[in-house]
């Protein structure tokens, strides 16, 4: 896939491939930021549970959801322009490149229009640097005083063409980059706050529920996540500790899917869990904490079992 390549040529570590059963392709860490990518040719084709997926998978592990696409809503994506599809940004594959570079201006399409990230503090300082006054700089991008006290508060951002005139008489230090820390802020941030998901959730599956309810007596909260190759997590707020948990149910877990769920634990800097049927011995004991059915009946065996997992992960 060319996105793993450019990941890998920019030594930033992923994991994935493309698969439309799943409401992600790619997970992906650059030092503390980790990325939860969907490619696909058509923005449009991303259903309301695969977005909800994305978020949900992306809020738990303190993601930034993205979406590459080549169009969305009949037309093609334009270079150096973000767009959105269910509140998570959307951009091309030459766009997702300058975005690791962080060398180019945060454009993003509203309903209002095409706007340019604004760094309200910047802008403020940059106009007393020019001995300009609120009025002055309002005439010279023919708007109003009121418009530049909003820019300087970071209550609007410039449109296209005002951005331009900003340029022309400041320069382009007062924009926001585009990276992944000014999508976090201006995407989820500001649009795609949810309600606290980390609570008990009502698991299907029997073992889940069990083993979800035997965790939160040690003060974990566990989420379902939709559309993904393991079925839940939990964590302990305080601590940073969470597990990204999987089960045999009507499918036996396969060696592929073992392999997944370990790397996905290794590059969200979580643990993982596979609650199986039976014992088995020829898993991944290093990276994969085994529970079977039966274990399930003695919760203080569980219990002792993650928290000495627990209490290891915070000696290291």
């Amino acid at each position: 896939m060319a996105i793993k390549a450019l990941l890998y040529s920019r030594g930033i570590k992923a994991i994935g491939e493309r698969n439309e059963e799943y409401c992600f392709d790619i997970l992906a860490r650059r030092r503390n930021d980790l990325l939860v990518i969907k490619v696909v040719n058509d923005a449009n084709k991303i259903t309301p549970t695969a977005a909800q997926g994305m978020k949900r998978i992306s809020k738990f592990f303190g993601a930034l959801p993205i979406i590459i696409a080549n169009e969305i809503d009949g037309s093609e994506i334009e270079d150096d322009i973000v767009y959105s599809k269910f509140n998570i940004p959307v951009l091309n594959e030459e766009t997702f490149e300058k975005m690791l570079r962080e060398n180019a201006p945060l454009i993003y399409v509203t309903k209002g229009g095409i706007y340019v990230k604004l760094n309200s503090s910047k802008l403020r300082k940059s106009r007393e640097a020019l001995g300009l006054t609120r009025g002055d700089f309002a005439r010279l991008l023919g708007t109003s005083r009121k418009t530049i006290i909003n820019y300087e508060h970071g209550l609007y951002d410039a449109t296209i063409f005002v951005a331009a005139k900003i340029e022309e008489i400041i320069g382009i230090e007062v924009f926001e980059k585009l990276s992944i820390k000014s999508l976090k802020k201006h995407f989820i941030s500001q649009k795609i706050k949810q309600k606290n998901i980390y609570y008990q959730n009502r698991f299907r599956n029997k073992n889940l529920s069990i083993f979800t309810s035997i965790l939160r007596e040690l003060g974990f909260s566990s989420i379902s996540f939709l559309k993904t190759p393991f079925k839940a997590g939990a964590k302990l707020e305080n601590r940073k500790f969470k597990l990204v948990i999987d089960l045999e149910d009507k499918e036996i877990i396969t060696r592929e899917r073992e392999e997944m769920l370990v790397d996905v634990a290794e590059i969200t800097c979580s643990k993982a869990i596979l609650i199986t049927k039976r014992e088995k011995k020829d898993l991944d004991e290093e990276n994969i904490i085994t529970i079977s059915e039966e274990s399930l009946k003695n919760p203080y065996k569980v219990k002792r079992m993650i928290w000495e997992e627990f209490t290891f992960s915070d000696q290291k």
